[in-house]
């Protein structure tokens, strides 16, 4: 009896620190308070003393179980003792504290199959804590992805943008290009003018001059008719230079135009 009693007050001892393990793992683990180094040094801990636990009840089981069919053994072979026999009254003592022994075991066992039960949960809190380091695993990749999508969204976009730019730049080179050409043509095209006034000019001053003296010559004639051709000539092409350079500035304004239209569109 004494025996059961020590292994029970074992038992006992042992289911305590298993609770005390499992509620600090059970507050440990919302909070993360605690580091994963000391947190898996406990865990390894735990499984050895639950290892050696688990060896203990086992002893015991074995050892229960004998005295359990030696005491219902002895008690068969009480109750199969004739009634009057002379010790008929110790055996019926003896038969009491058998019973008594019994019972005693059965609360044992019982006690030992949630000391079992206990185990069986610390082993789902330790499933529990490896399945939410996982998560948290999962999770930190998680983010460390959506942060890369975002880089590269960014730098897409830069990207276009550059490209936008690029692509204006190239325009605008072009609109330079064409409108210094249509400028240069007009600057030509307006020196010409001003000589062909000038000689005009001077053509009209001459026949003025002629017609003071008398009628001017044949050739004063052709020269101040040549001088007013050509005049007229390099307005005209002073016109068309002009034309041309509006243009010139125009084309791209309406190149930009029609593109937005289309990305409208």
């Amino acid at each position: 009896m004494s025996q059961i009693e020590e292994l029970h007050r074992r038992i006992v001892s042992a289911m305590e620190r298993i609770g005390t393990g499992v509620d600090a793992l059970q507050n440990a683990a919302p909070t993360g308070a605690v580091q994963d180094d000391s947190l898996r040094a406990a865990l390894d801990d735990e499984r050895v003393a639950n290892a050696q636990l688990e060896e203990r009840l086992k002893t015991l089981k074995e050892r229960h179980e004998q005295e359990v069919d030696a005491m219902r053994a002895d008690m068969e072979s009480l109750r199969s003792a004739p009634a009057d026999h002379p010790e008929n009254g110790a055996l019926r003592e003896q038969l009491a504290e058998a019973t008594a022994k019994l019972e005693a075991v059965e609360a044992a066992r019982a006690e030992l199959a949630d000391a079992k039960a206990a185990l069986e949960n610390q082993d789902e809190v330790e499933t529990l804590r490896a399945e939410n380091e996982q998560l948290r695993a999962a999770a930190t990749k998680s983010q460390e992805l959506e942060a890369e999508n975002a880089r590269l969204k960014s730098e897409l976009a830069d990207s276009e943008r550059v490209a936008e730019l690029s692509s204006e730049l190239k325009m605008l080179r072009a609109e330079r290009s064409s409108h210094g050409a249509a400028m240069s043509r007009l600057d030509d095209d307006l020196q010409r003018m001003r000589k062909a006034n000038e000689q005009l000019r001077k053509s009209v001053d001459e026949l003025r001059a002629a017609s003071q003296n008398g009628l001017p010559d044949a050739e004063l004639l052709n020269r101040a008719t040549v001088a007013e051709l050509e005049a007229t000539r390099a307005a005209q092409a002073t016109d068309a230079a002009e034309a041309h350079a509006v243009l010139a500035r125009l084309e791209p304004l309406l190149s930009r135009a029609k593109l937005a239209d289309g990305e409208v569109e």
